[in-house]
């Protein structure tokens, strides 16, 4: 890994498993579901659903599910159980996105939110956590055609604040978003909390960090 830098100029985040974890309620909801509905499923099951829309991992989903089982009743089962979850367990920043949030709201970068999940979805957990406010341009779900890890999702936030990607530094937590970021030209740090970079990706990165802290020590030395 290198960490030479071009100047920065714009800072685009993902939201699940980077800023907010969501992917703590999710494993849970689908290793309850597994259980419930009587198939093996582990660990590295579902760390090929991470990064990815859920929408693109219906074709993987359905060959996990024993024959007897709808996919449909599936769904709706993990979805509300997911939903329990967030209620109960409420929506929490990941270990350093509040102090990170802070200090981009006080540095000279556009900040983008570049995130795999709806919307909707998005706006219900930034109004839950009073953040929403920070961003200059938000990419969801429903903004692009193509999704991670293609690159439209990164090429389309520095389309939209009028960046070069090369100085835009993006911050995932998944080797799929990662790649998406790259593939559109950004910089591109790894925060991993359930998976770490895999081998073929590591030279690619700016730096790995354990801890969105690093993140803002980062951006202020660079400032």
């Amino acid at each position: 890994m290198s960490v030479f830098h071009q100047t920065i100029q714009a800072v685009m985040l993902d939201m699940d498993g980077t800023l907010i974890d969501t992917e703590t309620v999710f494993q849970k909801s689908w290793f309850h579901c597994a259980q419930l509905f009587n198939f093996e499923f582990n660990i590295t099951h579902y760390q090929k659903l991470i990064g990815r829309p859920l929408e693109s991992s219906f074709h993987y989903i359905q060959s996990l599910l024993p024959e007897n089982v709808l996919f449909d009743e599936f769904m709706s089962t993990l979805f509300q159980d997911q939903k329990k979850r967030q209620m109960q367990e409420g929506v929490q920043f990941r270990p350093g996105a509040k102090t990170l949030l802070k200090t981009l709201s006080k540095l000279p970068y556009l900040v983008g939110l570049v995130s795999s999940s709806k919307r909707s979805f998005i706006h219900d957990h930034f109004k839950a956590l009073s953040c929403e406010s920070i961003f200059d341009i938000i990419i969801a779900y429903e903004d692009t055609a193509l999704h991670k890890p293609d690159p439209a999702p990164y090429k389309k936030a520095c389309q939209a604040l009028q960046v070069n990607p090369k100085h835009t530094l993006a911050v995932e937590d998944s080797n799929i978003g990662s790649i998406s970021a790259l593939e559109a030209g950004c910089q591109t740090i790894f925060v991993p909390q359930f998976i770490q970079p895999n081998t073929p990706l590591q030279p690619k990165l700016l730096a790995v960090y354990d801890s969105l802290e690093h993140v803002t020590d980062y951006l202020i030395k660079i400032s």
